[in-house]
């Protein structure tokens, strides 16, 4: 938003909010009654969808960038691209979007629409090249690799870092168990758990997010070495990076967490069970990828010193300076975005949405 040959909208769900919001040079809208409680039945589920092509099909914007995986991608395609001859990028945001299977559970028509979208987009964006491969390798599809960019802030101030954390959404596919198993193995270490269920959010809400959240917060109840925080705010959430001495990751996949930036951002050791995307915690030196081996997670504990800390959490900051910082990022878009729109309308400034 910066670069003055861009305007940046951003089409956010409705949570009660103003219809429009203005930051600096940012200019939020809300798309209404897009969260499923608004309106049961098929009047609201028909009313949310005329509202998300009413403003996919009025919205002047030449370029759209989007996350989001699910049907609504092939309606953002069809409406925007092919009825209204603008341009769509889709980031895939985790490596469960390249599964087509995934999606068949919503019905034929809605698995159709997400396929048609995926297939259709202009540019795929993906946050690693294990995902970029992947995807070309199970749907033959090429895309462009941009990491996730942050800001960084190199004069951070550490305090002493004792404790081990974990962060993440109440999922199975999270496994927070294999946390609670780590540590019955280590009651000598202080663990904390933030892992919010979704509760204040209805429109990812989920019964089964808040049993298996009440399953863990007892279990952790029950032992004096971890913690359970149920939700942090984002913007308070790095002081309890910056206070751990590990940081861990238990999912069954992921795409290219974001918590494993903010790990790094506060020179944070990383110790993942599973996901590892391009190898890079072993090609870094930042931490272990255990395999799934609880032995083989202990024993990482357990021979950590000062010194290999300090090591590998100068090696964390190393790698997220190299590669995830914003600026790169954002020229990396902005590269795309420009030929995009020089293939539609030439010499001419570009008005981007971003919708979540």
């Amino acid at each position: 938003s910066e670069d003055s040959r861009f305007t940046v909208e951003f089409l956010v769900g409705d949570y009660g909010q103003a219809d429009e919001e203005i930051y600096g040079r940012i200019r939020v809208k809300k798309i209404k009654y897009t969260i499923p409680t608004q309106g049961e039945g098929i009047l609201g589920k028909l009313k949310r969808k005329w509202m998300y092509l009413r403003q996919f099909y009025t919205n002047d914007s030449q370029v759209f960038v989007t996350s989001t995986a699910n049907p609504i991608l092939g309606w953002l395609v069809v409406i925007c691209k092919v009825l209204g001859r603008k341009r769509v990028i889709f980031r895939l945001s985790s490596d469960a979007n390249l599964y087509l299977g995934n999606y068949r559970k919503f019905g034929f028509f809605n698995y159709r629409l997400y396929k048609f979208g995926l297939f259709h987009a202009d540019v795929l964006v993906t946050q690693t090249i294990d995902q970029k491969e992947a995807l070309y390798h199970s749907l033959k599809l090429k895309s462009r690799v941009i990491s996730n960019g942050f800001f960084i802030n190199r004069n951070i101030n550490i305090r002493s870092k004792n404790t081990i954390l974990w962060v993440s959404r109440s999922m199975n596919l999270k496994r927070p168990w294999l946390l609670i198993e780590l540590a019955k193995r280590l009651p000598n270490e202080k663990f904390i758990m933030i892992m919010p269920s979704n509760s204040e959010n209805k429109a990812y809400y989920s019964e089964s997010f808040s049993e298996l959240r009440d399953s863990i917060a007892q279990k952790a109840a029950d032992l004096s070495n971890v913690e359970f925080i149920d939700y942090i705010p984002y913007l308070e959430i790095g002081k309890y990076y910056e206070e751990a001495k590990l940081f861990i990751n238990t999912s069954e996949f992921e795409g290219f967490p974001n918590s494993f930036i903010q790990a790094c951002l506060a020179k944070t050791p990383i110790l993942s069970f599973r996901v590892n995307p391009d190898d890079f915690i072993s090609r870094y030196k930042l931490g272990c990828c255990c395999n799934d081996s609880m032995d083989k997670a202990v024993r990482f504990i357990k021979n950590l010193d000062s010194s290999r800390l300090k090591y590998m959490g100068d090696n964390a900051m190393r790698y997220v300076e190299r590669n995830h910082n914003v600026d790169n990022s954002a020229r990396a878009y902005q590269e795309i975005i420009l030929g995009l729109v020089r293939k539609t309308v030439p010499e001419r400034s570009c008005k981007t949405s971003v919708s979540s």
